[in-house]
């Protein structure tokens, strides 16, 4: 027994020594390992860094942001390596360019591993296009690019590629051209709708004059007289926004053909002077719907006694819903216009080119509002035209039918004054000439009151006849129902 323990104990010993040499050395590499990490090269140079375009001369917000649209601009690359050095350039990039080199220059990294050109406050300047910015990174075969765009044109001022700020010339963006040219498009229609809205106002008018020479009721006719005037108002007005939105075109055309930071700054200037009057005449224009709706109102409570005039009620009710919606449009062009003079203004006080730029950019967004506006304006003033149109219906509905009210009313006076005239009391017969030959003339409101009353007075008696009779005619039925019963 013992000598077996003894082979077994021989057998495992080197096995045993070999795990422990192991285990030893592992322990001794996990030491080691460390040790020669932190005493190695800390940040060896590889390809770091990144590069950003900057627009104009300032800096960003975060400053490590790229900006791919500009129109002066400067270069800035981060994250690199302290005194990392190489090169850079710029190519003319396609769908604008044809690839070609337009600026080169070298670096060489600060100790924060940063580098800026042109210099603060310096910006370069390159003609409208699409271009692409190479960097080199450790080598020229690791090498960084953006693409940006260029959108304003600029004049360079002495030698070299860098310009200061406010040097050079500006010219509208293309943005802000699309987005003045959407506004006039948008001002264009408006003009074309303010035109027939102005053709069937002027329409309802007559047609409104039409029906007061022929009414009977006076307090219908006072009340549309009253509508009259006010809608004349509101032609006024109309017209004065017409000839805003006329100025206010030119003035957005010019800017759109601007190709210098002078000529951008006249015609904003322009611009503002037409808008001013533009809200002018919108608040105008708000205010002479807001006293067209309340005459439309007192008009449709005075038709709304009078059965043949129904289909005027309901549409000057329809008029009223389209004008209170247009009074809304209206609101809201002159709310847009006061921001985009605001926002004008800015960019005139702006004293540099980038700032002018940045300023045209919240003008073009002001813009867009205000075409937005304008689209809207559009779509309310169509209702109201198609309203209005409606009315002028109605109004040659009542006018048509007071004609022959008029007539047969004028027969039946003649022939009670002349004792055997061919017309009724009520004036629904033909007109015809009475006893004493008298002709079909309209008839004084005076002279309508009074047949009227006289009408009025019989309605017992005609009520009372009526009843009698319906019930001999019960009668006769029941007494036949007896009888044929009785057989």
């Amino acid at each position: 027994m013992s000598r077996e323990l003894v082979r077994r104990g021989a057998t495992r010993t080197p096995v045993a020594r070999l795990a422990w040499l192991a285990l030893v050395g592992l322990v001794a590499l996990s030491l080691f390992v460390p040790t020669v990490a932190a005493t190695g090269p800390v940040g060896a140079p590889g390809n770091n860094g990144t590069v950003k375009v900057h627009d104009g001369g300032t800096e960003p917000s975060p400053e490590v942001r790229n900006q791919p649209h500009v129109c002066t601009f400067h270069l800035h690359f981060f994250f690199a390596d302290a005194g990392q050095a190489g090169s850079w350039w710029i190519r003319s990039w396609s769908p604008t360019g044809d690839g070609s080199v337009v600026m080169t220059g070298t670096y060489t990294t600060d100790a924060d591993g940063e580098y800026r050109t042109p210099a603060l406050p310096g910006a370069y300047t390159l003609p409208d296009g699409h271009y692409k910015v190479f960097w080199e990174g450790r080598s020229s075969q690791n090498v960084k690019h953006k693409v940006f765009w260029v959108e304003c044109a600029t004049e360079r001022q002495g030698g070299g590629g860098a310009a200061g700020e406010g040097h050079g010339s500006i010219a509208a963006s293309a943005s802000f051209r699309a987005a003045l040219k959407a506004e006039v498009a948008a001002e264009t229609a408006s003009l074309q709708t303010l035109a027939q809205a102005d053709t069937s106002l002027r329409a309802e008018i007559k047609a409104e004059q039409a029906m007061v020479s022929l009414s009977a009721s006076s307090g219908l006719a006072a009340t549309v007289n009253a509508t009259v005037t006010a809608q004349q108002g509101t032609l006024n007005a109309m017209a004065a926004l017409s000839a805003s939105l006329q100025a206010q075109i030119a003035s957005q055309n010019a800017l759109i053909a601007a190709t210098t930071s002078v000529q951008v700054r006249a015609g904003l200037s322009a611009e503002i002077a037409a808008e001013h009057a533009t809200v002018e005449a919108s608040a105008q224009l708000a205010s002479a719907l807001q006293a067209q709706i309340q005459a439309e109102q007192a008009t449709a409570a005075a038709s709304a006694s009078i059965a043949a005039s129904a289909q005027l009620t309901t549409a000057l009710q329809s008029q009223v819903a389209a004008e209170q919606a247009a009074i809304q449009a209206v609101s809201e062009v002159k709310a847009a216009l006061e921001a985009q003079i605001q926002a004008e203004q800015a960019a005139l006080s702006a004293s540099t080119s980038s700032q002018l730029k940045a300023a045209l950019r919240a003008v073009a967004k002001s813009v867009q509002a205000s075409a937005k506006a304008f689209v809207r304006l559009n779509a309310a003033v169509e209702l109201q035209v198609a309203a209005a149109q409606a009315t002028v219906t109605a109004s040659a509905s009542i006018e048509a039918g007071a004609g022959a009210n008029a007539g047969g009313g004028t027969g039946g006076v003649a022939g009670v004054s002349g004792g055997h005239g061919a017309g009724t009391a009520s004036g629904t017969g033909a007109a015809a000439p009475g006893a004493g030959g008298a002709t079909a003339t309209p008839p004084s409101t005076a002279t309508l009151d009074a047949a009227s009353s006289q009408s009025g007075g019989s309605s017992p008696a005609i009520l009372l006849a009526i009843l009698l009779l319906i019930g001999s005619l019960g009668s006769v039925a029941s007494c036949s129902h007896v009888s044929r019963r009785d057989r």
